[in-house]
């Protein structure tokens, strides 16, 4: 789960009880998808997506196409994992889907 001011949590017990996270930035974020209990990825403000393979222990950043930037303004959008490394985020205003690089 995530909101605004870098919260996170984490649940390794289908929603029961709930772990706080600091993945080190401190923006809103909208949008998370994981693959499994290591694998996520986050999306929020500024257009920071980041990436952790190790159940939010740490992360790292992301990076979209510099056109993204330009195009997704700061709004909710939509982020989608397709494989370990490769995410999708769909702007929720103009319909556009960028691949990280």
């Amino acid at each position: 789960m995530v909101g605004a001011s870098g919260t996170m949590y984490k649940t390794v017990d289908s929603g029961v009880s709930w772990t706080p996270i600091s993945p080190g930035y401190a923006v809103d974020f909208y949008s998370i998808d994981c693959s499994g209990s290591l694998i996520c990825i986050v999306y929020g403000d500024t257009n920071l997506a980041i990436h952790s393979n190790n159940g939010g222990v740490s992360w790292r950043q992301m990076n979209f196409p510099a056109s993204a930037s330009q195009s997704l303004p700061n709004i909710p959008h939509s982020v989608q994992l397709f494989s370990d490394y490769i995410a999708y985020i769909a702007s929720t205003g103009t319909g556009e889907i960028y691949r990280t690089v």
